[in-house]
């Protein structure tokens, strides 16, 4: 009986093992297995370029191409493809029939004559019907009789007389005061028109009114004016502000720990460097400026890249027309290992970790 439940309790465990173990393996091949890459581009009359990154024996494959000014990417798994145009198989074409099956097929061709349907006749359409009148009855006695009395009583209306206009504006004239004269021929005189509580008013309002505007304008002056002031203690105050983050900062960079810290990650991005440069680089450059002392600067820059890839790549340059033109290709590796190495190694550093408090600190000020 124990020995029944010994062999059940162990079944969990074994699986929970085997778990573990599945993850180390991952673990592991994720951490030692090294992510290959490579890459090539030519340049002549158009540039192609090529880049691949393989992992676990081409377990994932990924493809970046640049041809015809065009990107194109495929992705990978285990040989299928899961992203990116998938290779059509091409269909063995049939031969073509030779010329007595040609024959055999075709089928006999029509006559050429083609009966004519006979014309039908064409329908006439019938005449648009014209408007007729109805001829005009004759008009008893009576009825000419009334007509010609309703004729002679429409009277034609009265034009308007000139002289009643005429009349009617000089007795306007007359009426005017200033027309008005005196018995011995001098001019009546003018009346004084007394003024009334309703116009003093009004003019009372007029002059409070420029009053008013002037006070508003020498006011809107004022007020702009201590806006200006303003505006000059705020610049002076942010000056004052930015003045006191600079010197915060100029200590923070000469501070003892930031220095530790900056020495520490040169270090470490010095190891990295080491680890995932290029393995190989092998190339030939020819290139070209409109400026001939611009094409030696860059030239002399270049040079760095001969020495570094140990004279496989030749630099070279054309001081009388701006060109470029070559070839070069690069492989290498790069492991995860020396990543999480480099991670943990900078994490354990103290002037590392007071030098981010102090910049998260700064930040957040």
């Amino acid at each position: 009986m124990l020995h029944i439940v010994l062999t059940i309790l162990k079944i969990p465990f074994i699986l929970l093992a085997v778990l573990l173990l599945i993850l180390l393996t991952v673990a592991l091949l994720l951490l030692f297995v090294a992510v290959r890459y490579q890459a090539s581009a030519e340049k002549t009359d158009k540039l192609t370029a090529t880049a691949r990154v393989t992992w676990l024996l081409h377990f994932l494959s990924v493809k970046v191409s640049y041809q015809a000014g065009k990107p194109q990417i495929s992705v990978k798994v285990c040989g299928y493809t899961v992203v990116g145009e998938k290779k059509k198989k091409k269909r063995k074409r049939k031969p073509a029939p030779s010329e007595k099956e040609a024959e055999k097929a075709t089928a006999p061709e029509a006559p050429h004559e083609m009966l004519q349907a006979p014309e039908e006749p064409e329908q006439k359409q019938p005449p648009e019907a014209e408007s007729v009148q109805p001829p005009a009855r004759p008009l008893s006695e009576d009825e000419s009789a009334g007509q010609s009395f309703a004729e002679e009583s429409v009277v034609p209306e009265a034009a308007p007389e000139k002289e009643s206009g005429s009349s009617s504006k000089q007795e306007e004239i007359s009426a005017s005061p200033e027309s008005f004269r005196m018995p011995d021929g001098e001019p009546a005189p003018k009346r004084k028109v007394r003024e009334t509580p309703d116009t003093k008013s009004v003019r009372r309002q007029a002059k409070s009114g420029i009053f008013d505007r002037l006070r508003s304008f020498f006011e809107n002056i004022k007020n702009s004016f201590r806006a200006f002031l303003e505006k000059i203690r705020n610049i002076r105050e942010s000056f004052e502000k930015l003045k006191r983050k600079l010197e915060y900062y100029k200590k923070l960079w000469y501070d003892v720990h930031t220095q530790e810290a900056l020495r520490h990650g040169k270090k470490e991005l010095r190891y990295l460097f080491k680890h995932y440069f290029p393995r190989k680089i092998e190339g030939n450059v020819l290139f070209g400026l409109d400026d001939p002392a611009a094409t030696g600067q860059l030239l002399g820059v270049l040079s760095i890249l001969q020495v570094a890839s140990g004279n496989h790549v030749i630099v070279e340059a054309d001081f009388t027309k701006p060109m470029l033109e070559g070839d070069i290709s690069l492989k290498g590796h790069i492991r995860a290992c020396h990543l999480v190495k480099t991670a943990f190694s900078l994490l354990l550093d103290k002037h590392i970790r007071i030098t981010i408090k102090r910049v998260r600190k700064m930040l957040n000020h």
